[in-house]
């Protein structure tokens, strides 16, 4: 017992410094792309690679976040049977959607082909969305492998391999594109980087995940990518209400950066709120790193009264790290915003104001993450979904409104409104439901 309680210690400030070293390549990254390809360009891969997160996340049908949720039980109780049979289904399931993705990509790629060779327009003028329909399979792969890792309760190594390892590979490999083609960067290459960075992660992902559990090596691969879906209710409908509830944020990302380029018509102003939110996000990646450890045991800690009472001592810790780590971090990047926006480039300081109101929601996101974990995978995803679309529909209208009136500044007053909406009805929500208080330090 005490090895375990030592492990279960030592896992939240290992799975902080990996998160955080995962967020700082990610920024160096982004500084690096900005300052080669110029605000235009970067703005349109930020465009494109925020379709590229919401394209993978939908062709995992929710699955990944039902992985956690079933397979995390099974495992801890050994059920070597239902486990296969899990996997099995879930990999069933989505190969549909995957090979959708590539259909699609495939056919775009025919087209514009045609039309490159016919003179009508040259194949590097198309937008680079386009193109991500091929990365998106491979993309969203790493996430359903990682979540079997999580579901094993290998969080730290699941979160090295989606976080510092795919960062990591992708500014080596765009470091070698760059050099290799100083001032001949096109959109295919763009995506062959990401193409081969997303297969270098998906090989190392799939060998752990094989090594790790170890029932997955009597894992049928011809049934598996050729076989007949046998149809489970109880997984599929799970699988249903969570991709909606997860959905809404992914989706109010994506609008947020549309809308900003329809009302805006600026690329610029894309990658200028980009670097606001880049900014931002380091709060959330540290409140995601203290709160991650609790995700795999709430299913098995929710049914019972001894189980919650743990589970609420658990909350009590992450609320106080939550406190005492984010608190001087919002100070100090409020403080140096200007310092961190010129990072990225000439005209960067713009998004000032922006950053600023982005910061503050940020740290306030971070205390409704153990409430949505809570409702997501202690069999309330329903009331969940409902939370989040409400949300996502607010700040859509909001974010519209706010943007012809007061340009990016706009945008991020509808961002603080969406955490707003969905902490206050999460936290209730959960005291309710569950029994458990979301906000409590001690």
């Amino acid at each position: 017992m005490s090895i375990n309680l030592k492990k279960e210690a030592s896992a939240v400030p290992i799975t902080i410094f990996l998160m955080i070293g995962a967020y700082l390549i990610s920024y160096l990254l982004k500084i690096y792309l900005a300052r080669h390809l110029g605000s235009e360009f970067y703005g349109e891969y930020v465009l494109a690679f925020q379709v590229l997160t919401f394209v993978s996340f939908i062709a995992l049908l929710g699955t990944n976040a039902a992985g956690t949720r079933f397979l995390a039980k099974f495992l801890h109780q050994h059920k070597d049977s239902d486990t296969l049979s899990f996997v099995t289904w879930n990999i069933k399931f989505i190969r549909r959607a995957f090979i959708s993705c590539w259909a699609i990509g495939i056919i775009a790629f025919v087209i514009m082909l045609i039309l490159h060779h016919s003179g009508v327009r040259h194949i590097d003028k198309y937008h680079l969305v386009i193109y991500m329909f091929w990365v998106a399979p491979l993309s969203a792969s790493i996430a359903l492998l990682c979540s079997y890792l999580m579901a094993n309760n290998n969080f730290i190594l699941s979160t090295f391999l989606q976080g510092t390892a795919l960062n990591s590979i992708f500014f080596i490999y765009f470091i070698i594109a760059f050099k290799l083609w100083p001032n001949d960067i096109s959109n295919s290459k763009i995506v062959g980087v990401l193409c081969a960075g997303t297969i270098t992660i998906a090989f190392f992902c799939l060998n752990f995940v094989i090594t790790k559990i170890e029932s997955l090596k009597n894992l049928d691969l011809k049934d598996v990518l050729l076989g007949k879906i046998k149809q489970n209710p109880q997984w599929l409908h799970a699988s249903m209400k969570l991709v909606v509830s997860q959905m809404a944020y992914f989706l109010l990302t994506i609008c947020v950066f549309f809308i900003l380029q329809f009302i805006l018509k600026s690329h610029s102003k894309v990658a200028y709120f980009s670097a606001g939110l880049t900014i931002a996000s380091f709060l959330y990646i540290i409140g995601m790193a203290i709160c991650i450890p609790i995700k795999p045991l709430i299913s098995s800690l929710s049914d019972s009264n001894a189980g919650r009472k743990k589970l609420q001592r658990k909350i009590n810790n992450a609320n106080l790290m939550l406190v005492f780590i984010l608190v001087p971090l919002t100070l100090l990047t409020l403080l140096f915003s200007t310092q961190l926006l010129n990072h990225f480039g000439p005209g960067f300081a713009a998004a000032r104001t922006t950053c600023i109101i982005l910061v503050i929601g940020s740290f306030l996101h971070c205390f409704s993450l153990i409430g949505q974990m809570l409702l997501a995978y202690a069999g309330y995803s329903k009331e969940l979904m409902w939370i989040k679309l409400t949300g996502l529909i607010t700040t859509i209208i909001t974010g519209i409104i706010g943007t012809l009136w007061l340009g990016m500044v706009g945008m991020a007053y509808a961002y603080l409104l969406y955490v707003l909406v969905v902490q206050v009805p999460v936290t209730i929500s959960c005291y309710r439901k569950i029994k458990l208080k979301t906000l409590t330090l001690i």
